[in-house]
């Protein structure tokens, strides 16, 4: 009974302390809980410096224009060095056909009217372009020595008019007129052959010359001697000439 009551007479205060302790625990909680929602509001206002979506479609439309700007550009060069190796390969075949022409049927390498041609009329060329899918412009006696040759037809060259026995074909290259000559069509060369590439932008020849050559490209002063010659150029176009021998 004595501890009984001994118990019973600390039980107030025991309750007592219960309920002050639980009071400070909510309190307490209420305390921590309290800041992190302000906490939180803080992370997603406006006062910590965060993007409105018109400020993020801003920024997103400013780093479209900058990066259409640069590939542009990029893509730019590349384009016009991709052109330059098409027209350096393009001579080079050109070259290449007609110095098997030459060796297979045994003609002279001289262009205006080579005996290979069934017509005078025509360009040799015709024949460089069209290979053996035009037989009619080879003259008979060199036919059979012609495909042996086994020469094809040149896929980089675009036909702006088509040959026919007697009359001569036109054709380009990326949009530039294409001919062929003993080093001056004016003043012919046996052993040399020169392509021209007519109206060729600067930055083309300039990609041509200066990875040919290594030296100096000077678009104001025409270049007439060594493996690559152009003309000086006029309205942002020039004449582009390769010089072979044979």
């Amino acid at each position: 009974m004595i501890a009984t009551q001994d118990m019973d007479l600390s039980a107030p205060s025991a309750v007592h302390c219960v309920h002050v302790n639980h009071d400070a625990n909510i309190h307490d909680a209420n305390t921590i809980h309290s800041p992190q929602k302000k906490v939180g509001h803080r992370r997603f206002g406006r006062k910590q410096g965060g993007f409105t979506l018109v400020e993020l479609m801003v920024v997103v439309a400013i780093i479209g224009v900058l990066a259409g700007v640069f590939f542009s550009k990029v893509g730019s060069g590349a384009s016009t060095t991709s052109k330059a190796k098409t027209l350096n390969a393009v001579a080079t075949s050109v070259l290449e056909v007609w110095s098997l022409v030459v060796q297979t049927t045994g003609v002279s390498s001289l262009i205006a009217s080579n005996p290979v041609l069934a017509s005078s009329s025509n360009s040799v060329l015709d024949l460089i372009v069209y290979g053996n899918n035009q037989i009619s412009l080879v003259a008979s006696q060199y036919t059979n020595s012609y495909l042996q040759s086994g020469v094809k037809a040149l896929q980089s060259v675009q036909v702006i008019t088509a040959p026919t026995v007697g009359t001569q074909g036109s054709y380009s290259v990326l949009g530039y007129v294409i001919s062929i000559c003993n080093g001056s069509c004016s003043s012919p060369v046996s052993g040399v052959l020169t392509v021209n590439f007519a109206s060729v932008p600067v930055d083309i020849v300039n990609a041509v010359y200066t990875s040919q050559t290594g030296a100096t490209f000077n678009p104001a002063s025409a270049v007439t001697s060594g493996a690559v010659q152009y003309t000086a150029a006029s309205n942002g176009v020039m004449n582009l000439t390769f010089y072979f021998t044979i």
